[in-house]
């Protein structure tokens, strides 16, 4: 399973996600050229999640399916309010 904390920057976030998923291809002993392979994706997509940057959901998916993971979700553990303060600026709730 894979699970990212909901409570840092969504920036560090990717960086994290990225360096989990470099560090599960490793421990599988796979190259990024075998992952593309079984995941049906190319390197320079891989290398993109690997370094943090954006990808398509789908895209995620496959690579993790592809090591035999999943995504798994935690529950941050902000409450409502503190989250409407830490996200203001995305949306405004006030309408």
């Amino acid at each position: 399973m894979l699970s990212v904390m909901a409570d840092i920057d969504p920036s560090k976030q990717l960086l994290e996600l990225g360096e989990r998923v470099r560090s599960a291809r490793r421990a599988a002993q796979m190259t990024q050229v075998d992952l593309c392979g079984r995941a049906g994706i190319v390197r320079d997509t891989l290398s993109r999640l690997e370094r943090g940057q954006t990808v398509d959901t789908s895209t995620l998916v496959r690579v993790l399916s592809a090591m035999g993971m999943r995504i798994h979700l935690e529950k941050t553990q902000l409450r409502a309010a503190d989250m409407r303060r830490k996200y203001a600026h995305v949306h405004d709730d006030t309408e």
